[in-house]
């Protein structure tokens, strides 16, 4: 089974592919790219000192499409659902990401990190 391109888009890709009458569709990513970006930007924002960052934003983490999509697939909710938030989706997926990939996300700082002015 030959896959042919379809879309390329960064470290993101997806594939077409037939086999005796039945299409399939795949879609791949590259997870070192989105790994070193978690580390970059938590050293960034997370790690910034207080002048540095004056209003206190925090980096959750990075969401790779490819986990979203299946997540969706999962529960059948669509990601324009997810988008909208309109029943805590967001919510759900966070718990989702956190128990089985929590590597996309930002190590939460623990309370000897935590500098008190």
């Amino acid at each position: 089974m030959a896959k042919r391109l379809t879309k390329a888009v960064g470290e993101y890709w997806r594939t077409f592919s037939s086999e005796d009458g039945v299409n399939y569709r795949g879609e791949h990513q590259e997870m070192d790219p989105v790994l070193a970006h978690v580390k970059y930007l938590d050293d960034k924002v997370n790690q910034a000192p207080k002048p540095g960052n004056k209003n206190d934003w925090r980096y959750l983490g990075s969401i790779p499409e490819t986990i979203l999509h299946d997540w969706c697939r999962m529960t059948g909710i669509g990601v324009d659902a997810w988008a909208r938030d309109q029943f805590g989706e967001k919510r759900e997926f966070i718990r989702y990401l956190q128990a089985n990939f929590p590597v996309f996300l930002a190590p939460k700082k623990k309370p000897s990190q935590i500098l008190v002015p």
